[in-house]
């Protein structure tokens, strides 16, 4: 249709082209309302969301994740929920002899009690990720508390941001009591855990009978084995004046080597532990430590001083 109009303009064109103004004046509007008509009905000829549909490119990080719903007293059906971001593949185990390349697998039947290690793989063109899950099947109908924890980026040391997932079962409320921090909620918000040790977590469920069941996890965060430079300016009454000795008191940790610098305006590096630095020029000078430990550099830490004329 495209082609056909295109065609149409370019005679109307060349018609006007040789017939100037003031000649064949009726014959020229003839064609221009024909070539409107063709425009009209090449419009109209165009569907309505027949747009095409732009591909999922494959770059994505994809995010597995997924839910379920249902009694989990046996024989149980439990209804399987995708919440995975970015996969154009999905591939389930459910533990029980069960598996699906469905993106949403529906109703899955437990028969026997236990625990079920849920696995979910998704994929796309650059990524293939998995994640996994608990479900317990009970007997009854008595509360059974449970949750599984890991750490966000898998940076397992402090600070370490720790994420909780609650897999209780036949419970309606619940009480968390992480590290002194309660929370009475299914799924707590993720805690930060700020130095290396041990810590208590507890997670209290609760059915509508009001019977309830506890569990408790030790949650071990490891020290940082990465160097980390830190340091502080020692302060002096009026400021920072041009001359003037500064002291720099180095804070960093699991550190062996450090490099000072002073920016532009400021006296050569210097590798120092604790560095005393002195401008010749006023005006705002940024410094600068990275710390080594080994083979292994610190990211730069630096703080920015205003330096006065006397």
């Amino acid at each position: 249709m495209f082609i056909y109009l295109y065609a149409q303009f370019i005679y109307f064109i060349g018609f006007s082209w040789r017939n100037p103004v003031g000649s064949k004046k009726k014959s020229t509007m003839n064609k221009m309302s024909y070539f409107l008509m063709c425009l009209l009905l090449a419009v109209s000829s165009c569907k309505k969301g027949s747009a095409p549909k732009v591909p999922l490119e494959g770059n994505e990080a994809v995010l597995p994740d997924f839910s379920w719903a249902g009694s989990s007293i046996a024989p149980a059906e439990i209804t399987f929920t995708n919440l995975t971001k970015n996969a154009t593949s999905h591939q389930w185990d459910f533990n029980n002899g069960t598996t699906s390349s469905k993106e949403q697998p529906g109703k899955v039947t437990f028969v026997t009690p236990g625990a079920y290690t849920v696995t979910l793989k998704a994929a796309n063109k650059s990524h293939n990720v998995f994640t996994s899950r608990v479900l317990l099947i009970t007997t009854d109908d008595n509360p059974i508390a449970s949750f599984s924890y890991g750490f966000k980026n898998k940076i397992s040391y402090a600070p370490a941001t720790v994420q909780f997932v609650n897999e209780s079962a036949n419970a309606t409320s619940y009480e968390w009591d992480i590290n002194g921090r309660k929370d009475n909620v299914k799924s707590p918000i993720d805690y930060i855990f700020s130095t290396a040790g041990t810590y208590k977590a507890k997670l209290v469920a609760i059915n509508s009978s009001k019977r309830s069941a506890v569990f408790e996890q030790d949650i071990i965060i490891e020290a940082n084995p990465n160097p980390v430079a830190k340091f502080a300016v020692g302060k002096t009454p009026g400021g920072y004046f041009v001359g003037q000795e500064i002291y720099l008191i180095n804070q960093s940790t699991n550190s062996d080597s450090y490099l000072w610098n002073f920016g532009i305006g400021g006296p050569a590096d210097t590798s120092i532990e604790h560095a005393v630095v002195k401008f010749a020029k006023a005006g705002k000078h940024t410094i600068r430590l990275v710390s080594k430990k080994g083979n292994l550099t610190s990211k730069p830490y630096t703080i920015t001083i205003l330096v006065k004329d006397i």
